[in-house]
């Protein structure tokens, strides 16, 4: 994309020195009439040549370059950019059809931003969103979709709403001394890389996860289990396990966080993806409490922001950098960039 740019502005500038050498020549022969060659200006560009820039960049790219001219902001209106940023046939054909209030009659921008907001299927068990800052499809399964031991009885765990989910209801945890949840997911998911994560909450009643630390195992499409451990803690340290990985923790909303438990790849032509995961603390026997489990998540990994359980305390929510082509090669066609460079001292 980035020679592209270069091949358009090269065009432009062999065409303002054509125009002004036979400006330049009318002026020798005495012409008496107005030069015909004036400054090429960014506005000079076909919509549709500024719409092919802004779809390499990001969605919030986008957005802030609109505010900066009237030619980037009727070129941001284009179909051409925004189609770029909604998962590709057949993921968003599959994705507008779980969708409770499909956006099929909208543009492409307002198609991602409908998108963008979280929604839950018919079934109530599964929801689905884009990431505002890339267009990655996200995707979540909710606790009642999970296998919870003891979970029907009140006695151990309870069924409550809470709004930082998206789901009707979260299971908490009262009292229980055999912990184990597990799930699956038959997903369709675009070619990429992606993390499945659980989202835990814990309670001012968290006690007796000490003993022994939690099992975390992860597969994909029945191949080798991805196996990690960690001793449960509302603290900002969690101490590692000889021989295992350590889930990376994140804080999100009102005090949830997410523990990264596994990688996986989607490969090109991969119609269906099978993840299995679970997660228990069997051993100990001790009685454990203060805990509510929202589901899990399922993220494109470059959207992530990962966060080290023992430094969780200590690093700062900042957006990761968009992967792309360098936003600053575009002010070279605003007007009066090239005056702007020449006050610098620039070439």
């Amino acid at each position: 994309m980035e020679h592209m740019l270069k091949t358009i502005a090269d065009k432009m500038n062999l065409q303002l020195h054509a125009k002004r050498a036979e400006g330049s020549e009318q002026v020798a022969a005495g012409s008496s009439a107005e030069a015909p060659w004036r400054t090429t200006e960014f506005s000079d560009l076909p919509e549709i040549c500024i719409a092919m820039m802004l779809a390499c960049l990001s969605p919030v790219e986008v957005a802030k370059l609109a505010c900066v001219s009237r030619s980037f902001l009727d070129a941001s209106e284009s179909d051409l950019v925004w189609e770029r940023f909604l998962p590709p046939p057949p993921y968003i054909h599959k994705l507008l059809a779980v969708h409770p209030n499909p956006p099929s009659q909208f543009a492409c921008k307002e198609v991602f931003h409908h998108l963008c907001q979280p929604f839950v299927s018919s079934n109530h068990i599964q929801g689905y969103w884009l990431d505002r800052r890339t267009g990655g499809l996200n995707m979540s399964l909710s606790s009642s979709g999970l296998v919870i031991t003891w979970s029907e009885n009140e006695n151990y765990w309870q069924w409550r709403e809470d709004r930082a989910s998206m789901f009707p209801l979260v299971a908490e945890l009262k009292s229980v001394c055999w912990f184990e949840a597990k799930g699956e997911i038959v997903c369709t998911l675009p070619p990429g890389t992606y993390t499945l994560s659980w989202r835990i909450l814990f309670l001012e009643n968290f006690g007796g996860w000490t003993g022994q630390p939690v099992h975390f195992i992860f597969s994909k499409n029945d191949g080798v289990d991805i196996e990690s451990k960690c001793h449960m803690s509302p603290g900002q340290s969690m101490p590692v396990v000889p021989g295992y990985n350590l889930p990376k923790i994140r804080e999100v909303a009102d005090d949830w966080r997410e523990f990264d438990v596994g990688d996986f790849v989607v490969e090109r032509g991969e119609e269906m993806t099978l993840l299995k995961f679970q997660m228990l603390e069997i051993t100990g026997g001790w009685w454990k409490s203060g805990l509510c489990l929202d589901g899990v998540v399922v993220q494109p990994t470059n959207t992530i922001q990962r966060r080290s359980p023992s430094t969780i305390a200590e690093q700062s929510l900042e957006s990761e950098p968009f992967e792309g082509p360098p936003l600053g090669f575009l002010w070279r066609f605003l007007p009066g960039y090239r005056s702007f460079q020449r006050n610098l001292g620039g070439q």
